[in-house]
């Protein structure tokens, strides 16, 4: 055996195993799909934000605001979007029914309009209503379809004037869902 030979290639020879080259075509091919699925949206919620409550209970006082803000220079904004509040819930909370004052505001008007929602959390048989799993639950109701959000458009949830603190509400939000993509996941609507 020469001292240059290994395996009986010659000097300066690239060794290749058969597949070799064909495994990382492969790779090179997946790691471009990964790559340009980067780009690709996989959810229709184009905005979101939620807001934390008081473990100890929601205090009246406090209020949760929302203001849609650009999610990205990439996409045109405002777009036309279904504005959708999102409560989310434990399983042990006492309250059946929580009543929730929502309200809305533009920059273009001096007047908020308010809405009081009766949410549903539990069945006759206390049993969730909301989807979930891990005790903790979630209900949704959409406020307007194919809307375009106005400049300084801003929703605020409250508890009404001299309701009891309600126990077991872990946080609410605010979506903006791209107008006629629906969810994967069926979610129970809000009872008005």
């Amino acid at each position: 055996m020469r001292v240059n030979d290994y395996n009986g290639c010659r000097p300066g020879a690239v060794l290749r195993r058969p597949g070799v080259s064909v495994a990382l075509n492969i790779i090179a091919a997946a790691s471009m799909l990964l790559a340009g699925s980067g780009c690709t949206r996989l959810s229709p919620v184009e905005w979101s934000e939620f807001a934390s409550i008081d473990p100890a209970g929601w205090s009246p006082m406090m209020s949760a605001e929302f203001t849609p803000l650009p999610p990205d220079s990439v996409y045109p904004w405002p777009g036309i979007y279904d504005v959708v509040v999102c409560l989310r819930y434990k399983a042990d909370a006492p309250q059946s029914v929580l009543s929730i004052m929502i309200s809305e505001e533009c920059d273009t008007s001096n007047v908020p309009y308010n809405r009081m929602y009766e949410i549903n959390l539990f069945n006759e048989s206390h049993k969730p209503i909301g989807r979930g799993s891990y005790a903790v639950y979630e209900v949704t109701d959409t406020l307007h379809r194919e809307f375009s959000p106005p400049p300084g458009y801003t929703v605020t949830c409250s508890l009404p004037e001299g309701s009891p603190s309600p126990r077991g509400v872990i946080d609410i939000g605010l979506l903006l869902r791209r107008s006629g993509e629906k969810s994967v996941i069926p979610i129970p609507h809000i009872k008005l």
